[in-house]
């Protein structure tokens, strides 16, 4: 981050003064002072967006279409439309920023001008039509592709990204059998007793339970049948509750299954994100050849080329990334003193690559709310590039 800066601070103070027009210029009689400002409305692309919380979790999850909002368990979130690997990544944005603006202040000595420039630009991130809960479209849950596809019956235990999971985990398949047997006990389903009576929940949840935990060390646990997003959810709130259930005598329970309950609540809960945009605020040297005006009614081609910094903030996090650009355009004399331009630029940044700050599920809140953590964060990157359409006016200082 610091190279491109240096780097976009040295190349830039070359082309300011190194430019023996424009340096010969200046206290010149053809010498003019000037500032500019104008809308800058752009298309581009945020290209191979890509999130991720390495060794983690590479798989993004939208927010469902139905939820309502107060995003407090993972099924929340679509486990059902995630695909195989090169669908997965659902993280879209719009292709247009129609709000775009630009300013800038220069210099010029005949056909010649250097200016500093200053833009920005914000890509939203893309509309679900239909959606209960518009904050939705930005809020997205990275989660280990391989746990989602045993979650949803896409793979067996029998698959290699299964067997991966496997060699991660010190449990082993009986251990399943184990907690079933330890949480159906303490349901009282059967003896009206148990230390998670309270909780109402039903040999269904028991099961899918047990599901969910076997998913995260990498096993198919049961039929094929795959578990409704209302299931899921009072599955992992039985699971919570099991992490504080105590007996009469106030001595935990399920000691043993403990450390397998706590692991799969923090792979199943995932890391949430939110990215609302990419936004683009654009600091630049240009330097720009206007040619000439003598029989053409005022009007006055002229093309740059520049550099400069873009600082992006994405997911709350914002950092500087070397910039490069052209513009062509014609610029018409209203007066000696103020003029109309119009022109297209075209800018790209480098690839931006940043660590961003993500929430996971909170043992504080038993498992039902997310709280940003600091020593948590996902790997995001992108290419960004865009066409501006730029038109405003142009002033003379005197």
């Amino acid at each position: 981050m610091v190279r491109s800066f240096l780097l976009g601070a040295v190349v830039a103070g070359t082309i300011a003064f190194g430019s023996s027009a424009v340096a010969a210029g200046f206290g010149g009689d053809d010498t003019d002072f000037y500032l500019g400002f104008g809308l800058a409305p752009a298309f581009g692309s945020v290209a191979d967006f890509y999130a991720e919380v390495p060794g983690a979790a590479d798989s993004a999850l939208p927010y469902r279409k139905d939820a309502v909002g107060g995003d407090t368990s993972p099924f929340d979130f679509d486990w059902s439309s995630v695909g195989t690997k090169g669908s997965k990544y659902p993280i879209k944005f719009r292709h247009s920023s129609p709000f775009g603006v630009v300013g800038s202040v220069g210099v010029r000595y005949s056909t010649g001008r250097l200016e500093l420039e200053a833009v920005r630009e914000r890509f939203p991130i893309m509309k679900v039509s239909g959606r209960a809960w518009t904050k939705g479209d930005s809020m997205f849950l990275l989660v280990d592709d391989a746990i989602v596809r045993l979650v949803t019956g896409q793979i067996d235990s029998d698959d290699p990204a299964a067997r991966a999971l496997r060699v991660l985990s010190s449990t082993r398949y009986d251990g399943l059998h184990d907690l079933a047997s330890a949480l159906s006990g303490e349901l009282g389903t059967r003896t009206g007793k148990g230390a998670l009576k309270h909780v109402g929940a039903s040999s269904v949840d028991v099961h899918t339970a047990v599901k969910l935990v076997a998913a995260t060390i990498g096993y198919k646990y049961g039929g094929r049948s795959v578990s409704t997003h209302d299931q899921k959810r009072k599955a992992m709130l039985l699971l919570a509750a099991a992490t504080k259930a105590k007996t009469d005598n106030n001595e935990e329970i399920l000691k043993k299954e403990r450390e397998m309950i706590l692991a799969a609540l923090g792979r199943i809960g995932g890391y949430k994100i939110e990215i609302p945009a990419v936004a683009a605020n654009t600091f630049g040297a240009n330097y720009c050849y206007d040619v000439s005006t003598v029989n053409m009614g005022g009007l006055s081609p002229y093309g740059c080329v520049g550099i400069g910094m873009s600082f992006l903030k994405v997911a709350k996090t914002g950092t500087p990334r070397f910039t490069y650009g052209a513009k062509l355009g014609v610029s018409y004399e209203l007066s000696p003193q103020a003029s109309i331009f119009v022109d297209g630029a075209y800018r790209r940044v480098m690839e931006y690559k940043e660590q961003c700050r993500v929430s996971t599920l909170s043992a504080a809140s038993e498992y039902r709310a997310y709280t940003e953590e600091e020593d948590v964060k996902a790997r995001v990157s992108f290419g960004l590039h865009h066409l501006a359409l730029e038109a405003g006016l142009r002033f003379i200082l005197a």
